[in-house]
């Protein structure tokens, strides 16, 4: 894998909550922990929390590996959920920020922090058709499985043995994550460096 900034978590009280992450905790009623534990599980499967370029060189790219033009596009879909979402909350006369109209020229979501890049996400989830009853349902068990499968990832339908095999795919890669990020675990805390509000731990 070619390096990047690193693996991180982000500790939510240390943060600054974005427009788009505070409209999606209204709407879905969610916590900074269920959407902390949702982007970190999201990551982990994607790019073990790293914000890198797809492995072997191919379309994905940033920490959720949101696909370039050469691939499915995927990132250009997510910028214009983004402006439609925003449009949509806050009217027609709302502008794009410079972040998104120099990410639109680069097609990169690397170029992106990794709030923005959160912010991306939930655009892009929360846009797609069908999507509310799988976000509520990973925010109330606190798995993201089942919506990476069908509105992230989305690369093959239910039962097939595509879909069967990334789901084993993120059995292998989330659980560990999920225990090594615990924030029940105190003794974590003593590992945690503070670098641009992010905390970041080289493993």
């Amino acid at each position: 894998k070619s390096k990047g900034k690193g693996r991180y978590t982000v500790m939510a009280e240390q943060k600054k909550i974005s427009n788009t992450r505070q409209w999606f905790k209204n709407n879905y009623g969610a916590s900074d922990e269920q959407l902390d534990s949702m982007f970190n599980q999201i990551g982990q499967v994607e790019s073990n929390n790293e914000d890198i370029v797809q492995e072997g060189g191919g379309p994905g790219r940033g920490y959720f590996q949101f696909e370039t033009k050469e691939g499915s596009g995927a990132f250009q879909t997510a910028l214009t959920r983004y402006e439609n979402l925003n449009r949509r909350e806050h009217g027609e006369e709302w502008e794009s920020p410079d972040w998104l109209v120099k990410a639109r020229e680069s097609d990169n979501a690397m170029d992106l922090s990794r709030e923005q890049q959160e912010d991306l996400l939930l655009a892009d989830l929360a846009m797609k058709s069908g999507s509310d009853e799988l976000i509520k349902d990973s925010l109330e068990t606190g798995s993201a499985k089942d919506l990476w499968l069908q509105k992230h990832w989305a690369g093959a339908d239910i039962g097939t043995e595509e879909y069967k095999a990334k789901g084993a795919q993120w059995d292998a890669n989330a659980p560990a994550f999920m225990e090594w990020s615990d924030p029940e675990e105190e003794v974590l805390m003593d590992k945690w460096t503070s670098e641009d509000n992010l905390i970041k731990e080289d493993r």
